[in-house]
């Protein structure tokens, strides 16, 4: 049983909600990303109030310990390093905002450190592999057809599974090859580019399905929007189906990224195809474009030629 656990309107909670609508409103941060950090603040409030600290007043106050007591909690519950640095990014960034509030003195956040995570690049998987997926996604059924669209789309313009989800019909633009991606990451709209085999398969979903009263671009089977979640289980499926190796609806936008980059794309050019705010974010997939130049140049530079070969 815990001790002082106090009511769920304590004053902490309070900052929690007025943060989240700061997220919300004046950061324009998506629905998804706010939840988790409404998420993760409930666990580091309730912590803060089995120890009584339930005020900015309090917490001000307080020895570091207790919140390194917080990180200290996250690993004992045997949570990934990934998801334990996630939530103390979140309070991190909690904290720096009542910081800036003067509601807490500057510098607390700095005494939650996040446990080191193995780096992990996006896996692109091999445009012949991705031919042979698509390829396979030639049935005439409505679904077959459904199904065919959203993945060349997903492709050819490496929309996140969200952005894809969001697409109503009106943001097509068949005629310019263009997708208008309302609200992305950050708040923002862009435009997305396709190519021809994504536009033929868009023409015939298009012509197999009827708008009738629903704007949504891609539709489930009872007609309504299709989510996120439905879109990686048609994946699975699909994947199932071909007997094919599986991979995640986001490594199809892995694979955009790093086959325009394969292909001598400008990086900036893909930064803003990719929606990114920050070039370092799209730096990434420049590791990953790397190992092909290695290979070519292993291939073809007599002194890169190990010795016997």
């Amino acid at each position: 049983m815990r001790k002082n656990r106090v009511a769920s309107s304590s004053e902490i909670r309070t900052h929690v909600a007025d943060f989240l609508e700061k997220l919300a409103v004046e950061r324009r941060v998506s629905g998804h990303t706010r939840r988790a950090y409404g998420a993760d603040l409930a666990r580091f409030a309730e912590h803060l109030e089995t120890l009584g600290l339930d005020t900015a007043e309090k917490l001000a106050l307080a020895e570091p310990l207790a919140l390194r007591g917080y990180v200290m909690g996250l690993a004992r519950a045997g949570l990934a390093r990934r998801s334990q640095a996630r939530m103390i990014a979140s309070v991190r960034s909690f904290l720096r905002s009542l910081s800036v509030a003067g509601k807490l003195p500057p510098g607390m956040d700095e005494f939650l450190s996040s446990p080191r995570t193995p780096g992990r690049l996006p896996r692109a998987r091999a445009v012949e592999e991705l031919e042979r997926f698509l390829g396979a996604l030639d049935g005439a059924r409505p679904r077959d057809v459904r199904d065919r669209a959203l993945f060349e789309l997903i492709y050819s313009s490496g929309l996140r599974v969200a952005e894809l989800c969001a697409l109503d019909r009106a943001d097509v633009d068949l005629q310019a090859g263009t997708v208008r991606v309302r609200g992305g990451k950050g708040g923002k709209d862009r435009y997305g580019l396709f190519g021809s085999s994504a536009r033929q398969a868009l023409e015939s979903y298009l012509q197999s399905a009827p708008a009738g009263g629903e704007l949504a671009l891609f539709r489930n089977a009872r007609g309504g929007r299709l989510g996120v979640r439905g879109v990686r289980h048609i994946l699975r499926v699909r994947l199932l189906a071909q007997g094919a190796q599986g991979f995640t609806p986001h490594a199809l936008r892995h694979s955009f990224a790093t086959h325009l980059l394969d292909g001598g794309a400008d990086l900036r050019a893909v930064q803003e195809l990719l929606g990114h705010r920050s070039l370092a974010t799209t730096q990434v997939y420049t590791h990953v474009s790397r190992q092909r130049l290695r290979d070519a140049y292993s291939q073809a530079h007599p002194h890169a030629r190990k010795a016997g070969a």
